[in-house]
């Protein structure tokens, strides 16, 4: 096909999968769906080359559940997606392609006054209308009511900070211990699922985690990801990944409203591909060797059509229109026509009103959500819009208000009663202190379609991806579900590149950069994957919740509740200094691109070898910028490309043995390398100096910049009693409260030795237990375990190690 070649559309899931189907030039695709993950999909396929696509969408728009209503004064309500996460980059390069002009603002939950929880959830009764604990003062009481006895009786900041970063390292320690470390996403099969057959409060209990009850009320039961009594405890530990308690991020909305860049993608490439509106699918045939697929639609005004096509691409929820497609084989019934498949519901209602007592951007009632259909969140558009740093409202809060209501149901919207629904909202309204109420527009959708607890553990998530691309030889995508985007591109011959997705209706594609997915070791496979946003789209945080006067003297403890609410702090090294510039020239960052950001720390041992850690590997890790300062950028140090990556071959993710790798440069480097650490018992030596050098933003531009901090050491046995579980020979323990690493570091960073006014790199970090703990170190990879592994890497011209 020329200088296109072709495309081979499907899912590489293992080694064994059968091969992609091809999609020439001029294949004409049909994608049944116009919303994000259709509109999107289309654009990524024209920008391949594709002259011929086609969207079907039912109404008359595009945007599917990202949903804006836009109101006389020029408000975005949003009726679907709310929120965009800071981590969702991806998203925020679109929104700067396709829709510049859609401006971002930041939505702070952790601002006093501006989210209030009331009812239940803050002790008071569900009809109360006038009590309420702000989502600070609220996270508070639940790390108060959910600490030990002792804690609750005469609790400080700094204890109950303690307790829940004690906690939130417990939880990752355990999800890595589950899943192994993945990129964020679709995890991997449990490697046990008795650890995890429960529900998610119930697994917190479990594991004492009830420290975060108060964050994962918000982060993951008012998003709609599922009531903790309820939800099994798989999609709390999928869509809470460690990465979104490392990672510091905000919240933000856009001024023209999530809808505005699904309709400004659509009109850049509406001369690209035929969109047909008001037009909903009613047939798919995926055709056989003898006859092509053929979707057949309908208009609004009943006229029937029929496409013939070479590949269909289903980018609708098929949790309600799995049965669209007549050819579904007893494998796909199975997963999608079962009970095993489920969904829940949101019912969206734009409301004019009288302003309530606590009017403010965002009310919320938690405790509803365990009742379907009550009103568990209101949402004023127009002052989080129009916020200034104050929630003294003043003139905003007079006069009749715009605010959106949300009710959730626990099942699909197919089971829901309107009549019944509406009696409850207007029940619900009325308890908030909300009169006069006038319906402006609603919006009703399933929401999360997922398998049961049964349904996981026949592996149904990962069936979906097996069979992706598989059914014919015709049907582009095959069928999936669990609210995931995947697109895959995969090296082949110079004249081809096969393009693996996954698509549906409630996920987001995203065209981003190119990054890489180390799987988990049990799988066979690695492949480059397209940045992505996976739940930008989903990401429907109801409201936001705050609530009640609680008479525990609480003003002391607000400054912990960005602590509990975001739990993340990135790339500190606790009382750290700042050094001076080509003081550890040897010290290095990866970075997947020349001069953006870095991802890990490395060091250089030999002209053309860096040490780093394992989890440092993979396809992020491109460049190297060694002898600089700074975490991004190109104002020092020098930028080599990295060309082969060597794990230590001993290396369990799981007990985090011999957690190192090697990345061998292109190039020699002009910095002088450090020497190696070949001594043992390092740790009881008298007078030996060491210290942790890392990146932290805390300089006066606010960049990331090298500091280092002199750490203890501990012996293996005094560690291993310290934080009550055997540190490995191929692990040593250093810090202490005053001295550590924290939250968000990336891995890799060198910990030396001064011997003989000589430095030497003795470890690399890993990973963390704590934060600045009293009595509690954290664990880092030994490099003179490791001797057998590096020697070879030493050059004629590499600096020898000390014996």
């Amino acid at each position: 096909m020329k200088a296109f070649g072709w495309l081979a559309v499907g899912l590489s899931v293992a080694a064994s999968a059968p091969s992609p189907i091809s999609i020439g030039q001029h294949d004409r695709v049909v994608i049944v769906g116009g919303g994000p993950a259709g509109v999107h999909y289309a654009s990524l396929l024209v920008k391949k080359g594709l002259k011929k696509v086609i969207v079907l969408e039912a109404l008359d728009r595009v945007g599917g559940k990202s949903r804006t209503e836009i109101d006389k004064d020029g408000i975005p309500h949003e009726m679907g997606t709310c929120y965009a996460n800071g981590i969702y980059g991806p998203i925020f390069d679109l929104i700067n392609q396709y829709d510049p002009t859609n401006e971002k603002f930041v939505w702070p939950v952790n601002e006093p006054g501006y989210v209030k929880i009331m009812g239940e959830s803050i002790g008071a009764t569900d009809t109360d209308p006038l009590s309420n604990l702000d989502y600070p003062h609220y996270n508070i009481r639940s790390i108060a009511l959910n600490a030990p006895p002792e804690l609750q009786r005469s609790a400080n900041v700094t204890q109950l900070q303690d307790l829940v970063r004690l906690q939130i390292g417990r939880y990752i320690g355990l999800h890595n211990a589950i899943f192994g470390k993945y990129p964020y996403g679709l995890p991997p099969p449990p490697k046990d699922w008795s650890v995890i057959d429960m529900t998610a409060m119930e697994f917190l209990r479990r594991n004492n985690l009830m420290a975060l009850e108060g964050t994962l009320r918000f982060s993951l039961q008012q998003q709609g990801y599922g009531v903790l009594e309820t939800i099994p405890a798989f999609y709390m530990l999928w869509w809470m990944h460690p990465d979104q308690f490392l990672k510091k991020t905000n919240v933000f909305s856009f001024r023209k409203g999530y809808q505005s860049l699904w309709t400004s993608l659509h009109a850049a490439h509406e001369h690209d591909f035929k969109t047909i509106f008001l037009a909903k699918a009613v047939a798919v045939n995926r055709g056989n060797d003898r006859k092509k697929p053929r979707v057949t639609y309908q208009t609004r005004w009943g006229d029937l059509g029929t496409i013939v096509a070479d590949h269909v691409v289903m980018a609708v929820d098929l949790s309600v229109n799995s049965e669209l497609v007549e050819d579904l084989s007893a494998d796909e019934k199975q997963l999608f026509q079962t009970g095993d498949y489920t969904a829940s519901t949101f019912l969206t209602t734009l409301i004019e009103a009288d302003p309530s007592p606590v009017e403010t951007a965002s009310v919320g009632w938690f405790a509803r959500m365990q009742q379907n259909g009550r009103v568990s969140a209101v949402r004023n558009s127009r002052l989080s819009y129009l916020f200034t740093n104050s929630t003294n409202w003043g003139d905003l809060i007079k006069g009749r208000q715009a605010n959106l209501a949300y009710q959730y149901y626990d099942h699909p919207l197919a089971e829901v009663n309107p009549a019944d629904a509406q009696a409850q909202r207007d029940i619900d309204l009325e308890w908030a202190g909300i009169h006069n109420v006038e319906v402006t527009t609603q919006f009703h959708t399933n929401y999360f379609p997922r398998f049961t607890q049964a349904g996981l553990k026949k592996g149904l998530p990962w069936k979906i991806w097996d069979m992706q691309g598989v059914a014919t030889d015709t049907f582009a995508n095959g069928l999936v579900a669990a609210t995931h985007f995947q697109l895959v591109i995969r090296p082949a011959t110079p004249a081809s590149e096969r393009l693996h997705c996954a698509c549906h209706a409630t996920a987001n594609p995203l065209d981003g950069k190119m990054s890489y997915v180390r799987p988990h070791p049990d799988d066979a496979y690695y492949c480059h994957q397209l940045e992505i946003a996976l739940l930008s789209t989903t990401l429907r945080t109801r409201g936001a919740f705050v609530i009640f006067q609680f008479t525990f003297a609480m003003a002391k403890f607000l400054a912990l509740g960005i602590v509990a609410a975001s739990a993340a702090a990135q790339v500190e090294v606790v009382n750290s200094t700042n050094v001076p510039v080509s003081k550890y020239p040897f010290v290095a960052t990866i970075r997947a691109t020349e001069t953006g950001p870095a991802n890990c720390v490395a060091s250089l041992f030999t002209p053309k070898a860096l040490l780093t850690t394992a989890s440092c590997t993979g396809g992020s890790a491109v460049y190297a910028s060694i002898g600089s300062n700074f975490w991004e950028g190109n104002k020092d140090g020098e930028r080599i490309k990295i060309v082969k990556q060597t794990i230590h071959p001993q290396y369990n993710d799981t007990t985090e043995e011999f957690n190192l790798a090697v990345l061998e440069l292109a190039s020699e480097s002009n910095v002088a390398p450090v020497k190696l650490n070949w001594k043992e018992d390092i740790e009881n030596e008298l007078g030996i100096v060491s210290k942790l050098l890392g990146f932290n933003d805390d300089n006066a531009d606010g960049e990331n910049v090298l500091v280092e901090n002199h750490m203890t050491m501990w012996s293996n046995d005094k560690c291993s009693k310290a934080i009550e579980y055997e540190v490995l020979p191929s692990n040593m323990c250093v810090g202490d409260a005053e001295h550590d690493i924290c939250y968000g570091d990336s891995a890799g960073q060198p910990f030396t030795v001064i011997r003989d006014n000589v430095e030497y790199l003795a470890g690399v970090a890993h990973s963390w237990v704590g934060c600045g703990f009293e009595g509690i170190p954290n664990i880092i990879s030994r490099v003179s375990d490791a001797r057998d592994f590096l020697e070879p890497f030493l050059s004629g011209t590499a600096v020898k190690p000390v014996c």
